[in-house]
């Protein structure tokens, strides 16, 4: 039984991790579906065909009250990026110049925003990912994209 409990638990909380802390659909969103799904077939081998329904029905249910609980909370919207890009499409890169420093508006993982001079455009990171509000430097053009790196 402690077993079972465990794996419910770290299957909520690695799915917690990848909706608030880590993006997509990774390492973390894969271990807590493995994590639930293996919860629940262990209750049904230990306990049966009735212990194992009701179970699974608690975490779909749990599941749908977490996702409803996160659109009514409007927790979306602090991971939703709404800045807006007033740059065009094949002219920020020509604007920019190497040596050039700004500061990040969105996270670049590797792509994000950032405002450079007085212009707010697309840019790609070159040393993984930055957060928001962090001093950068354009290293160069590459493709049309503006590269830049973490100013330490």
């Amino acid at each position: 039984m402690g077993l079972i409990i465990a794996l419910f638990l770290i299957g909520i909380l690695l799915l917690l991790l990848e909706v608030f802390i880590t993006p997509g659909f990774g390492l973390a969103g894969i271990l807590s579906v493995a994590s639930l799904v293996y919860a629940c077939a262990r209750v049904f081998y230990e306990y049966g065909l009735t212990a194992g329904l009701i179970t699974t029905a608690a975490v779909v249910l749990l599941i749908i009250f977490m996702i409803v609980w996160f659109v009514k909370t409007k927790s979306w919207n602090r991971l939703a990026l709404e800045t807006s890009i007033d740059s065009k499409a094949g002219q920020s890169a020509s604007e920019a110049e190497p040596g050039e420093e700004g500061v990040t508006i969105s996270r670049l993982a590797p792509l994000g925003t950032a405002r450079i001079g007085d212009r707010t455009m697309e840019v790609k990171s070159l040393a993984g990912i930055i957060p928001p509000n962090t001093r950068i430097r354009v290293e160069m053009i590459e493709n049309g994209n503006i590269c830049v790196t973490e100013i330490k």
